[in-house]
């Protein structure tokens, strides 16, 4: 890659997470210094072999997204975080939605990914030491992705 590009490349201090939580719009919950951020398309190969034919014949299948994350807790408010996850799990808030947000901010043209409708999946914290921040780790999974590039599609 030639030098004069290499600049151009998107780094994690161009990127925000946002977590909202709320019905009919209302969001409520927005946890920041997140530490890390992984996302997978999660896509089936299949393939199949048929008798007269001298090669197999592939498809792919769509299953959804998955990430993890990690965050630090600066406040209070990772553990309501938690605690509707809990509830919409045990069908007490079966209507609450949970989406992520990810805007990807590249020179010049701005990219908004949005999971929606989450599902959350295990959620860990960690103390390592006493001088160590408590970091928490979770997964979640989604449906659809939907992808905005400089508010286009």
């Amino acid at each position: 890659m030639p030098l004069k590009t290499m600049h151009n490349r998107l780094k994690g201090q161009d990127i925000e997470i946002c977590f909202r939580v709320g019905t009919l719009n209302k969001f409520d919950t927005i946890i920041n210094a997140i530490g890390s951020f992984n996302e997978q398309l999660m896509v089936e190969k299949l393939q199949d072999g048929f008798l007269g034919e001298t090669a197999d014949r592939f498809d792919d299948i769509y299953k959804g997204t998955s990430f993890d994350m990690e965050f630090q807790v600066h406040n209070a408010e990772w553990l309501v975080f938690t605690e509707l996850i809990q509830k919409r799990a045990r069908r007490e808030l079966s209507d609450l939605v949970f989406e992520v947000i990810r805007h990807d901010h590249y020179q010049g043209n701005d990219a908004r990914v949005t999971y929606t409708d989450v599902k959350w999946g295990a959620i860990s914290t960690g103390v390592a030491s006493r001088s160590d921040f408590v970091k928490v780790k979770i997964e979640g999974a989604c449906s659809e992705r939907i992808v905005n590039i400089g508010g286009v599609m």
